[in-house]
């Protein structure tokens, strides 16, 4: 927690929430913490109004007031969502509303994080790894595991799912081989099974995962447009610029013209969010964009398969060597998963839903219409209503609400 900055969102003594239809109700405070990790160049700012709403600690109509009163748009949930999973969610499911004490953190060399050379999903999983430690012991000190939803965005999304499919090999790679490479059981499934685990400790449990517009797989040609515009920022003259809007004027200039146009301003702005002006200073990055730029290359899905790569490979080696047939790792289990996409958004393809499938068995996937690859900051109030039914179909699946009406 010391080297991460985050932001915690306790729930208010007597919780209300806005409905539907804008009227404000009582709330039944959930036993359940929401984590949420935001993407490239973001921070934990980006979630703050999300984590407001859904926590219930101001009412929505103060802490979300840009989110206006237009009826909610519909969300369209695929045929292929397998809703007998239990996690699979439609606007009104959620009954009682309910509320979350909910925490968002920055990345390292994002927001107000260390800066850390290592800007690689393996570094990314570290956060992911030292955060929740942290929170479920310095932070919650309770007397019992809490369970965690865990919430994240594109980059921040890549990062939790290598963190995910990579615990989920060791776990394989530790049960077949405690097997003697033979073919496992049911019984020995890894939802099955108790052991060591990242995803269950004395501290915390993960009840499951809200992956928001991010799959494992290659991204569309956008994100490389991104970058571009993250490595152009490096030539930025900090000295003689001392207003947001000089450096604006400059990048205008100066950088990638086809990036800095009026219909994309705003993708720029995002980027320059991240600098600090001091007064009678010259400005300067509060992230750490050396480590950044250094490390576009190493966040890609595909740049953390060493790491997962050799934990197979360790298995393929052991069953050669005996003359038995290889095993192959089967799809996460461990927790339900939900991916939400935004429908106009360059990630949401046939491919990386096909991509989503072959890792997370039997996974929820929402689609938000009118939605693109921010939908949580541009479609608020639907991506709020989504994810309350979410998370309620999740309490759901791993046995959180028991004993209620």
């Amino acid at each position: 927690m010391k080297r991460l900055s985050h932001r915690i969102y306790t729930p208010a003594a007597e919780p209300r929430i806005l409905s539907g239809t804008g009227v404000l109700q009582r709330a039944t405070p959930s036993p359940v913490h929401l984590v949420f990790m935001h993407g490239l160049m973001g921070t934990h700012r980006n979630f703050a109004s999300v984590c407001a709403a859904m926590s219930g600690a101001q009412d929505e109509k103060s802490r979300m007031a840009d989110l206006k009163m237009e009826e909610v748009r519909r969300v369209t949930v695929p045929s292929d969502c397998d809703e007998a999973a239990g996690c699979c969610a439609h606007p009104g499911t959620a009954g009682a509303p309910r509320v979350y004490q909910c925490v968002a953190f920055d990345w390292r060399n994002h927001g107000d994080s260390e800066h850390n050379p290592n800007m690689t999903l393996d570094g990314l999983a570290e956060d992911v790894t030292d955060f929740l430690a942290d929170y479920g012991t310095a932070v919650l000190a309770a007397p019992s595991p809490v369970p965690l939803i865990l919430v994240a965005h594109s980059m921040g999304a890549l990062g939790l799912m290598h963190w995910m499919w990579t615990e989920h090999l060791r776990q394989w790679r530790d049960r077949v081989l405690a097997n003697g490479l033979g073919p496992l059981r049911p019984s020995q499934s890894a939802a099955a099974t108790s052991q060591r685990s990242l995803f269950a400790t004395p501290a915390y449990r993960v009840l499951g995962a809200v992956l928001i517009d991010t799959a494992p797989a290659e991204r569309p040609a956008s994100f490389y447009d991104t970058t571009r515009l993250i490595r152009s920022l490096s030539s930025v003259p900090l000295g003689t610029l001392h207003s947001r809007t000089a450096v604006e004027g400059w990048m205008q200039q100066h950088g990638p013209r086809d990036l800095c146009t009026p219909d994309k301003i705003w993708l720029l702005r995002y980027q320059l969010s991240n600098l600090t002006f001091p007064k009678g200073a010259a400005p300067t990055w509060r992230i750490g964009l050396e480590e950044i730029i250094n490390g576009l290359d190493r966040i890609s899905w595909s740049s953390g398969s060493v790491a997962r790569d050799a934990i197979v490979r360790e298995v393929e080696r052991l069953a050669v060597s005996r003359g038995l047939p290889t095993p192959a790792p089967p799809p996460l289990d461990e927790f339900p998963v939900s991916c939400v996409f935004g429908a106009t958004s360059p990630y949401d393809t046939a491919a990386t839903r096909a991509a989503v499938r072959r890792i997370f068995k039997a996974p929820s996937i929402l689609e938000m219409e009118d939605a693109g690859h921010f939908l949580f900051m541009w479609q608020k109030r639907t991506f709020v209503s989504t994810l309350r039914d979410v998370c309620y179909a999740l309490e759901k699946a791993g046995g959180m609400l028991r004993g209620m009406a």
